[in-house]
């Protein structure tokens, strides 16, 4: 395994970040002698190897977990405190929690899990993170070589495959705490430099600025395993006080953000609220603890720790980072809910969006000869479409609720783009049906017409509602009575959680998830009708807009429950497959 570019780079940036500009500041001052050429070398090797070492642990513990990892995370997420003992469990196999993000990030793209999933993961990830930098705060660089020793030896000796990429993660172990070691011998001479510790005194009293730092390096590195290890390292020379590491460290969660935002970039509108959630939770937590260092100093100070006092120190910096992460994970868990929803709030579907000419995404015609690869695209198109019909739900209940013309306007345009994608998927899936498929194939590509033929159906309703009752009441200017619209708004919110929850069930059937789904439905169901009685009785005690509404709110509950009856379609269709295949 080579020690990739972009690695090199981080750590150079990093390193000259630390060292090259506190001399740029403080060039005009008398006495420095410091030898920059010497402490930045021997921070980029130990920075670089250190890096290596977290690459190779993650890179080799996912092959050698397959798609078991995934499937763990997946179904650990139906419930908050699984899926926040999954975010830890991953993050500690992985030793990354940039890496646990990116694949939560992954997940909500391929609409395999939702922005409420992916709170809680988010929130253990950062918990799985603590575990690293406690291994880091032990001195563990005396066995630094013989981890890769081991490692390298059962790397050697073995011959499956799995137990070798185990081994190759070993031997990242083991370079994890060599660059440790590596980092802290080179800043050694760093104690010799009074500039260097007015500047870490002043760091101390100055926690802002250090919060500052610790963001700018840990977002440069994109690790912040990786600048714990340089705080520790410090620590381990003396060269840091607890008061000046503590902000440091608060600054790293916030830096380590950047890597979600980076890998969200050019992902779905649902992966860039997953990225909004973990920016969110650790900006968050951050500005509350923020508020409180000097007592969280003299919370870790009064832990008892080694006996060792240049071990007392490294200990406190990676007990103050334990405790903030499970602190922020108590406070901020019980509202995983409404974190997803603020991310809907900051990040709603836009008109523009509406109005882009789509194509087939997943449609390959260079696959017909191999007719189990086919259905597989078919299947992929299906979830895309399925998002944007999502994206259809949520302007149709925006534009209606909001008397907005413009995204309904674009709701109505957005259902021809949808039409386009069916009558394409249509088309392929019959050529594939042509094909010499088995039983299996074949009631699977039956399945997938089905359900594509509901969400066309879906689209339809949606172009229904928007053009010939959301414009039609903008237009006559017809109004709801307030706690009409509050039910309404209730409505639209529980059709479009039954949708998600289908599409995921479609994605990844569970029976075991059934019961929970139907339920769901169940709620849907006699919260329209409840709708329906309280609107007759508004009307009875003549509330105005009630009466002035009356036919419009009946064709408004009348689309929804037409809408219900399809997405109950589309998760009767996967049930019937999934039985299908526990009989064979």
């Amino acid at each position: 395994m080579r020690l990739k570019p972009s690695t090199l780079v981080r750590a150079g940036l990093a390193c000259a970040f630390l060292v090259l500009l506190p001399n740029m500041l403080l060039a005009a001052q008398p006495g420095i002698s410091l030898n920059s050429l010497g402490v930045f070398g021997g921070l980029f090797a130990g920075l670089a190897v250190f890096l290596l070492g977290i690459e190779m642990v993650a890179e080799n513990m996912r092959k050698s977990a397959g798609n078991s990892m995934r499937d763990f995370l997946h179904a650990v997420t139906k419930n908050r405190i699984f899926g926040t003992f999954g975010g830890v469990v991953v993050t500690v196999l992985m030793q990354s929690s940039s890496a646990t993000t990116v694949l939560v990030v992954s997940f909500a793209q391929a609409h395999l899990m939702s922005a409420v999933q992916s709170v809680s993961v988010i929130i253990g990830s950062n918990i799985g993170s603590c575990v690293t930098t406690q291994l880091i705060a032990f001195k563990m660089t005396d066995y630094s070589l013989f981890i890769v020793a081991a490692g390298f030896f059962i790397r050697t000796v073995s011959k499956e495959r799995r137990i070798k990429w185990i081994g190759y993660g070993i031997v990242g172990v083991g370079f994890i705490f060599l660059g440790m070691g590596v980092m802290s011998s080179a800043m050694e001479p760093l104690r010799q430099e009074p500039w260097f510790m007015n500047l870490i005194v002043s760091l101390g009293g100055q926690p802002l600025l250090g919060m500052l730092a610790g963001t700018v390096l840990t977002a440069l590195i994109q690790s912040s395993a990786a600048f714990a290890g340089i705080v520790i390292a410090l620590a381990q020379q003396g060269l840091i006080s607890l008061d000046a590491a503590i902000p440091l460290i608060l600054g790293a969660n916030i830096g380590t953000c950047i890597t979600a935002y980076l890998a969200s970039l050019q992902a779905s509108r649902e992966a860039k609220r997953v990225a909004f959630i973990h920016t969110f939770f650790n900006v968050a937590g951050v500005g509350v603890f923020f508020l409180f260092i000097p007592q969280l100093a003299a919370l870790v100070q009064a832990i008892p720790g080694s006996a060792d006092p240049a071990m007392a120190l490294p200990r406190q910096i990676a007990n103050a980072h334990t405790i903030f992460n499970i602190v922020a994970a108590m406070l901020f868990l019980p509202f995983t809910r409404q974190i997803a929803a603020l991310a809907n709030i900051v990040l709603p579907v836009t008109a523009a969006e509406f109005s882009e000419i789509v194509k087939p995404k997943y449609l390959d015609w260079n696959l017909m000869h191999t007719p189990a690869l086919a259905v597989e695209r078919v299947r992929l198109e299906m979830i895309y479409i399925a998002e944007l019909v999502e994206a259809m739900i949520q302007g149709t209940f925006n534009g209606f609720v909001h008397n907005d013309a413009k995204l309904i306007a674009r709701v109505v345009e957005a259902d021809d783009n949808v039409d386009r994608l069916i009558a394409e998927a249509n088309r392929y899936l019959s050529f594939v049906m042509q094909k010499p498929l088995n039983e299996q194939q074949t009631v699977e590509a039956r399945m997938l017409a089905s359900i594509i033929s509901d969400l066309d159906h879906l689209a339809d309703l949606l172009e229904t509602m928007t053009s010939r009752i959301a414009l039609r009441r903008i237009e006559e200017k017809i109004w709801f009575s307030d706690p009409g619209i509050e039910e309404l708004q209730k409505l639209f919110d529980g059709l479009l959680e039954a949708f998600k929850a289908s599409v995921e069930f479609i994605a990844q059937p569970d029976l075991t998830n059934l019961p929970k789904l139907r339920q769901t439905k169940q709620m849907l169901r006699e919260r329209a009708e409840e709708s329906r009685v309280i609107h007759y009785q508004r009307m009875a005690k003549g509330v105005k807009d009630s009466i002035a509404s009356h036919q419009m709110h009946l064709d408004v509950l009348n689309q929804l429950r037409l809408m219900d009856m399809h997405i109950q379609s589309m998760t009767d269709h996967a049930v019937d497959y999934l039985e299908y295949k526990k009989r064979q």
